[in-house]
């Protein structure tokens, strides 16, 4: 029986890609960014003073501010969703922004990452743009999507083979149930929105590669140094004494005293990329020694 609940049974979800977002958007991401847009901009329109974009362009709004964003809805009208813009121009502003709204919630994801491209570099406040995409990656890194604002365009962090990778790591079976349940345990500790637990999802991706080396060896009481050293000198598995050498090194990251698996000190700035970076890593050194083991005919 799992000692922990995975990120499927916490939120009914199966697939890797369905926890960390990359063609999908779930609904808590699509409200938190829109919820970024109204904060920055809808919010800042003086709806009762100016109460459509005609008046807004014939009369001098209060504001700079609300200048720029009644500008801006009419491209987001005009360019962007192209809509009739006669429409809009006659339409209380209130009522722009509900057609705004429900354009945007029927969009799929990929649609509403254009939005959100396009809002940030046709607002003519490239102050507040910064400050908005920066709001932006904050929603994007906690709610787990795989993308972010770099210089003002949203690019992928990630990718498919990535987690394809992280998936196959986790989904051996058999005699490598171990390093599924690390890898599994690494994703859970990861993936969890209220209490994420960064330091210790570290410690159960390398030690997904511990168990299999384990296994390897037939050392089940062996570190990862030593059942690493130990295939290294044997010509069971043909594998580059480079990558042994390197995870060698992420032994040493893991096992010394101010590293993530010692047991009574904190390790300070582990942050969700450092923990993502072992995901990824662990998972495809754990599937590169399977394919290794199957060749030498270790495994079946």
């Amino acid at each position: 029986m799992n000692k922990y609940p995975t990120f499927s049974q916490r939120q009914k979800i199966e697939s890797v890609d369905n926890i960390i977002q990359m063609e999908s958007m779930n609904v808590e991401l699509k409200n938190r960014l829109w919820n970024v847009l109204t904060v920055f901009f809808w919010d800042q329109v003086d709806i009762w003073g100016q109460s459509t974009l005609r008046h807004a362009k014939r009369f001098k709004p209060q504001t700079v501010e609300n200048r720029e964003v009644f500008i801006l809805l009419e491209r987001i009208y005009d360019s962007h969703f192209k809509l009739p813009l006669d429409t809009a121009l006659d339409s209380a502003i209130t009522s722009i922004l509900l057609t705004i709204r429900s354009t945007y919630y029927k969009s799929p994801y990929n649609k509403i990452y254009d939005f959100i491209e396009f809002v940030a570099n046709t607002f003519g406040d490239s102050n507040k743009s910064e400050a908005f995409c920066r709001r932006c990656n904050i929603v994007l890194e906690e709610e787990l999507s795989g993308y972010r604002f770099i210089n003002g365009i949203v690019c992928p962090i990630t990718s498919e083979p990535e987690i394809e990778s992280i998936e196959d790591a986790s989904n051996s079976g058999g005699i490598l149930k171990a390093v599924d349940e690390h890898i599994k345990s690494a994703l859970s500790k990861f993936s969890d929105r209220n209490q994420p637990d960064f330091r210790n999802s570290i410690k159960e991706s390398i030690s997904a590669v511990e168990a299999l080396c384990r296994i390897i060896t037939d050392k089940p009481d062996a570190t990862l140094q030593d059942a690493l050293k130990l295939i290294m000198a044997s010509d069971k598995v043909n594998i580059h004494k480079a990558l042994i050498n390197s995870f060698m090194s992420a032994y040493g990251y893991a096992g010394d005293e101010s590293g993530i698996r010692h047991a009574l000190k904190e390790v300070e700035n582990v942050g969700r990329e450092d923990a993502y970076y072992w995901l990824v890593t662990c998972s495809a050194f754990v599937n590169y020694l399977k394919v290794k083991c199957v060749k030498a005919g270790l495994f079946k």
